[in-house]
This record gives structure tokens, sequence and C-alpha cells, in this order.
């Protein structure tokens, strides 16, 4: 006969929920039964014959959430690796960006099992514009709302709306991109009307600024916003997503000095915008951009964390803005023991598979 299965009891000092962080004055356990949360109590009440691994001085915590990345139709074969890298990293949701091709749909199906994919599906953007690579192009209002449609069609989870072009490091100036005022207020009503929320990239201020106003829920880059368009967001709500990383990773594809002084300088800029985002009330998330050769899963997302405490974050902020759960009684023990911000462990099922 089989005996009865030991309760795992992880020892820690803090746990970490979406929100909100928690320090113990005694020390945390968190009782692992089956590979399901049991719950938390104190070492007084550990039953006989418990396993404890004792993490004294490290962090409980939920996995993160990479609040924007792409898959491109090519990286469909290399989904299982990909999802294994981002796992390895303490990444078990994603919000996928947009592929021309509606890759992260695919992507989402195939790894259902293993990754929680939120996917737009595809960006929308103005013909002639920024995003040929990224989503699909329409003329005005009609054509954005016919891809609406298409895309509550296929599932997607919420929609992504381009009002800008790019940096460009060598002119340290925005690409084309966007959409007329009333044409932006128009794709938004609609897709809220669908019922689906609005993240929406945009660089430069007046960008920005206009993507607030026609009532989108969070802003992606965000190169450039105004202290004034800070105060909106603050105002209405609307997350930051800032992609730092990215916009740093651009100087590993030059050796022009002049380019790589453009760039650290709007990487400067960009990090006291963030902090200035923090202290007027806006929500602000980490986000990789990854996808391009130069910005790998996983690893850029820990860069994206570095950069927030280059921003001047604290800890505790970065933590609880890349949780993307709370650890409960009930759920799967999936979570990770952090030094700082750092992964030192992954546990799945309760199961450690990163020492």
């Amino acid at each position: 006969m089989t005996g009865k299965k030991k309760d795992l009891i992880i020892r820690a000092d803090t746990v970490v929920n979406p929100g909100k962080i928690t320090v113990k004055k005694t020390a945390c356990h968190m009782v692992i039964r089956d590979g399901i949360v049991e719950g938390f109590k104190h070492a007084a009440d550990n039953s006989p014959g418990s396993i404890v691994l004792d993490f004294s001085g490290c962090i409980l915590s939920p996995f993160f959430c990479d609040y924007h990345l792409h898959f491109a139709q090519d990286s469909l074969a290399a989904g299982k690796q990909i999802a294994e890298t981002l796992t390895q990293h303490g990444i078990k949701e994603v919000y996928e960006g947009g592929d021309s091709h509606l890759a992260g749909v695919e992507m989402k199906n195939l790894l259902k099992d293993r990754l929680e994919v939120k996917t737009s599906g595809c960006a929308i953007y103005k013909k002639g514009t920024y995003g040929k690579f990224i989503g699909k192009g329409v003329e005005g209002f009609r054509d954005a709302r016919e891809l609406v449609d298409h895309l509550c069609h296929e599932r997607v989870d919420y929609i992504k709306v381009i009002n800008s072009g790019i940096f460009k490091a060598d002119t340290e100036k925005v690409s084309p991109g966007g959409f007329e005022k009333k044409e932006l207020a128009g794709i938004v009503t609609y897709a809220k009307e669908r019922g689906l929320t609005v993240f929406c990239h945009a660089n430069g201020d007046q960008a920005v600024r206009e993507a607030v106003e026609a009532g989108v829920s969070g802003i992606i880059h965000g190169l450039c916003v105004s202290d004034e368009t800070l105060l909106m967001m603050s105002e209405k709500k609307v997350f930051f997503i800032p992609t730092i990383n990215a916009f740093a990773s651009l100087s590993g594809l030059t050796d022009d000095r002049n380019i790589k002084a453009n760039i650290d300088r709007a990487v400067g800029k960009h990090l006291l915008a963030i902090k200035k985002a923090v202290d007027r009330g806006v929500k602000v998330m980490p986000g990789s951009d990854s996808g391009p050769q130069f910005i790998p899963y996983g690893k850029a997302y820990h860069e994206e964390l570095n950069f927030f405490k280059k921003a001047g974050l604290s800890d505790e902020y970065i933590l609880t803005s890349a949780a993307c759960r709370s650890l409960i009684k009930g759920m799967k023990a999936d979570f990770l023991v952090l030094k700082g911000t750092e992964v030192n462990k992954v546990f799945v099922n309760g199961e450690c598979i990163k020492e």
C-alpha cells in the first residue's frame, strides 16, 4: 500500500501578490499538497513528517506577466521552446502584440497547456504608415470596424491600435503613423462596444495624448510623453507599458557613436518619464517587446525590470506590477522564489524546475 504523500512547506519572509507585497513579522510558510496550495501557516503548525524547504530571506511570488511581446509566423515551429524559455524566466502569462499573419492566435492554441497567451491577433494601422509587419492596414474607420469584427471572430483577447510610427535613432524623431483623432476615437469606441480592451502603440506626446483622449486603456512605448499627458493618463486610469529595454537594445544594431548617443539620450528621458508616471499615479507595467532576435524572450523581460530599477522604482512596485495573479489556497503550486527581483527558483505543480 502506498503511504500518504508528505506535505511540502515553503518557508520565506515575504509574499508578493498583484498590487500588494506582504512582509511577515514571523516567517511565512506556504503549504503544498499534491501540487496544490493548501494555504499559509506559521512554523509551529508544521505537521509531522512534512518536507520543509527553507528560503529565509527570499520572496515567494506568483509567476510574472510580460505585457508586451510578439510571436511571428516563423516562430510557431519553436513555440514549445519559447514557452519553456519564458517559464524558466518566471513568465507564465503574456500579452501578444500582433503579427500580420495572426500568429498569436495560433500560438495561443498551440501553447494553451504551457503558457497563457492573450493576443491581439494583429495590430490595426493606417495604410501607408508604420505597422505592416505586426498588423493589417486600414483606410479609415469603416475598414477598421470590419477588421475589429474579424478579430472578434478569431477570438482575440484585446485590440491593439497603432497611432504613431517608431523611434528613428539616426534622427531622434518618430516615423509617420497613426489615425485622425475622429477615426481613432471611433475605432476605440467600436472595439469597446464589442467588449474588447484597447491597447495603443504611441510615440510622441501628441500621439499619446490623442490616444488617451480617444479612450484607450493602455499606452505601449510612450516615448516623449509630457507631464501634462501623464496627468491625463492618471486621471483616466490609463496604464503604461514603456518597453525601455526595446529602445535601449537598438544600440546593439549600430556601431555609430552618434546614433548610440541619440539612443542613450532617448532612454534617459524615458526613464525620467516613467518615474514621473508612477509618482503621478499611473500604473506602469513591464513589457519586453520580445520577438526580434535582438530582444530575446525572457532575458529581455528581466532587463526591463532592471530598467525599472534604474528609473527609481522600488522592488516592491516592480514585483507587484510584474505578478500576474495571487498565491491563494486551491491554486496550482506554480510560483517563484526570488532574491530581490531576480528569479532564484521556479516551481511548477510544486516541483522545482529551475535550481
